[in-house]
């Protein structure tokens, strides 16, 4: 899987940049400029929302989280 996504963003360097948007591939340029990872899903921390499990356990609130903030 490495390889065949190391391929695809090679032909996304040489031949798409700024005609194809890949949000993953985006992301790691902007994050590698030093501007920031703007997905959430990437971040160390994502929102400020929290929700509570049944164990009365605290996690930030995102999208497949699995962070415990307790």
């Amino acid at each position: 899987m490495g390889e065949f996504l190391c391929a695809v963003f090679d032909e996304w360097l040489k031949a798409d940049v700024g005609r194809v948007f890949v949000q993953y591939f985006e992301a790691a340029a902007q994050a590698w400029m030093g501007k920031g990872n703007p997905l959430c899903q990437l971040n160390q921390l994502c929102g400020k929302g929290l929700a509570m499990e049944p164990m009365a356990m605290y996690i930030v609130a995102t999208t497949m989280s699995t962070q415990n903030t307790a």
